[in-house]
């Protein structure tokens, strides 16, 4: 997940939490691998809905395609908070 900044684990604690994944296949036939995938707007509801799970402030604006008001309000709050700190 490059666009949320977020590793392996805490894509596991998101899985936990109920973000629904695709496995999608590749490679030659009878082949085990494959990629998980997430539609953006499942991912977007899941976001909007586990908002304390995930920081807004690492993530670019508009790296999931689209920027939704609830997301730009989040990345602002955190910048404010972060200038707090700096105080």
């Amino acid at each position: 997940m490059k666009a949320l900044k977020i590793g392996y684990h805490r894509l596991n604690k998101f899985k936990e939490a109920g973000l629904v994944f695709k496995k999608k296949k590749y490679g030659p036939p009878g082949s085990k691998r494959y990629n998980l995938m997430i539609s953006i707007t499942d991912l977007l509801n899941w976001l909007e809905s586990h908002q304390a799970m995930f920081k807004a402030l690492p993530i670019e604006r508009y790296a999931l395609g689209i920027e939704p008001g609830w997301l730009s309000d989040k990345r602002k709050k955190e910048f404010d908070i972060e200038m707090r700190k700096c105080e």
